[in-house]
């Protein structure tokens, strides 16, 4: 009787310990995909394409997510440096740009100086918004001259 009761004590204590490994499975996978889920179900904005103009650098602005990006405001800058986040972030100006659908575009115009002396060498952008639930989204992209003056190339883009 005790090899028994010994081998059902075990069996129990197997049981109880393969059913702890399962319930923190089970928690692990639903936190997956809880952020799974948060990460595609959200806005995702980028750059499709960028047009210089004489006067204007015209930027358009596509939401590849599936949840509009609500109050979407843009700050930018136009340099004869290389800009930095930082210098983005510290703009005072902002350009209100309100909803951003799925799928949707907006464009984001920065007017060139009248001044034909002022070398551009550099521009970029920040859009912050937000989105379900209150959560907070950004994007930013800054872009510098390439060959032949006339192509800029993203050398920095980041989301969060």
């Amino acid at each position: 009787m005790s090899e028994f009761q010994t081998a059902l004590d075990l069996a129990q204590i197997a049981t109880a310990a393969a059913a702890a490994v399962a319930a923190g499975v089970a928690v692990w996978q639903s936190k997956m995909t809880k952020q799974q889920i948060d990460s595609r179900l959200r806005p995702w904005i980028g750059t499709k394409e960028i047009m210089i103009a004489q006067d204007k650098i015209e930027v358009v602005l596509t939401n590849y997510g599936g949840l509009p990006a609500l109050s979407a405001v843009g700050k930018s800058d136009l340099s004869d440096k290389v800009l930095t986040i930082a210098d983005l972030k510290g703009q005072d100006d902002k350009n209100t740009m309100g909803t951003i659908m799925p799928n949707s575009e907006k464009f984001y115009i920065m007017e060139l100086s009248d001044d034909p002396h002022k070398k551009i060498l550099s521009f970029g952008y920040v859009v912050e918004y937000t989105y379900a639930g209150g959560k907070q989204g950004e994007y930013g992209m800054i872009a510098k001259l390439g060959a032949g003056n006339r192509r800029f190339e993203i050398i920095q883009e980041w989301t969060k």
